[in-house]
């Protein structure tokens, strides 16, 4: 599985799903979802909800069971 990357190497693609996620920091708020990129927000936007801090961290999905 690959390593966690800094949210500003993430591919911007339209509808690109990563996993992207938020660790440590001041507030030691950590979380990780499934997020996709949406070129009118300019932003990652996960499944679920909205982000209550912004990423920092991203890495892509893994292959699926064969």
């Amino acid at each position: 599985m690959s390593e966690w990357q800094p949210i500003s190497t993430a591919p911007k693609e339209a509808g690109r799903t990563i996993i992207v996620g938020r660790g440590g920091g001041k507030l030691r708020e950590r979380y990780s979802a499934t997020a996709h990129w949406y070129d009118e927000l300019r932003r990652f936007e996960p499944e679920w909800g909205a982000f209550r801090l912004p990423p920092t961290h991203w890495m892509p999905l893994p292959e699926p069971p064969k």
